[in-house]
């Protein structure tokens, strides 16, 4: 193995350790919680888990990708357009605008607002928009709110939902 990929597979190598002491970590939470105490507020050890499971799983994946000899190199100069840029702009935009929008109109109706407008970014159709945004915004509530019991700011039209 060359010297270059050695160097590219530092970083997920080191997102897989993270997600390793991630892991480990929810699961000490998870053993040694007290029934009597109130969840931490970063939520229970099982959220911590399923984000550090995750990361193991990309890191894998992303650590294979690269070893396959049929890859692309990743090494050389970047040939991201200008098109590709706008499009990375506009996420961060969104994200910036569902973070600051969910203490203002509660976690539901920011998390389905943000949803709207990744998808008209992406060029999807308006009824698809709208239909896949109420698909993933309704699960990540129940499994946000009810199984890992995470608390989220109501905000001001968060009372029903």
């Amino acid at each position: 193995m060359n010297q270059k990929k050695v160097y590219i597979l530092l970083e997920p190598f080191a997102f897989f350790v993270l997600g390793l002491i991630s892991a480990v970590d929810g699961i000490r939470i998870i053993m040694n919680s007290d029934s009597q105490s109130v969840y931490q507020a970063l939520g229970p050890g099982g959220y911590i888990i399923i984000v550090g499971l995750a990361l193991m799983g990309c890191s894998l994946l992303y650590i294979f990708f690269l070893l396959n000899r049929n890859a692309p190199a990743v090494v050389g100069g970047s040939t991201v357009n200008r098109e590709q840029k706008m499009l990375m702009l506009k996420l961060i935009l969104a994200m910036a605008v569902y973070i600051i929008s969910i203490d203002l109109i509660g976690f539901s109706w920011a998390t389905f607002g943000f949803f709207i407008i990744i998808f008209k970014i992406l060029r999807v159709s308006w009824q698809k928009t709208v239909l896949m945004s109420i698909i993933f915004t309704i699960p990540l509530r129940f499994i946000f709110w009810d199984w890992l019991s995470m608390s989220f700011p109501k905000g001001l039209f968060d009372l029903y939902f």
